[in-house]
C-alpha cells in the first residue's frame, strides 16, 4: 500500500541495490516514472494535468509500468554499484494516464543513492 501520497519509496536506494518506488492513481492503466532533476519551480505544460517538478532539458527519463486493478505501478530499477552514483541527487515524478488523460503526482522524491 503508498498511503496517502500518489508516490513513494519502498526502501533506501543503495549502490549496487534497486531503486524501489510505487505510485497509485484509482483508474489508472499504467504510471509513468519521471526521473531527473528538480526544478526550482515547477512548470505547466500544455494538456497535461498537474505541475512538473523536473527539468525536460536534463536528462529525462520516462519509465512506463503498469497498473494493477487498484491503479497501483512499481518501479524497480537496478542501481550501479560504482561510487560515481554514490550522493547523486535525482528525483521522481510520477504520472498516470487516467481515461484518456495524462495527470501528472503532486509528490517528488528525491532519494540519495548511498
Amino acid at each position: 500500500d503508498t498511503g496517502e501520497r500518489d508516490l513513494e519509496l519502498l526502501e533506501p536506494a543503495r549502490l549496487g541495490g534497486h531503486l524501489r518506488a510505487a505510485t497509485r492513481r484509482t483508474g489508472s492503466s499504467f504510471g509513468l516514472f519521471l526521473v531527473g532533476r528538480r526544478l526550482e519551480a515547477p512548470v505547466t505544460l500544455p494538456g497535461i494535468g498537474g505541475l512538473l517538478h523536473l527539468d525536460r532539458g536534463q536528462r529525462l527519463s520516462v519509465l512506463a509500468r503498469p497498473a494493477g486493478p487498484g491503479g497501483r505501478a512499481d518501479l524497480d530499477l537496478p542501481l550501479p554499484a560504482a561510487a560515481f552514483a554514490a550522493g547523486q541527487a535525482l528525483s521522481i515524478q510520477a504520472a498516470h494516464r487516467v481515461g484518456g488523460a495524462l495527470l501528472l503526482g503532486e509528490s517528488v522524491v528525491t532519494p540519495l543513492i548511498r
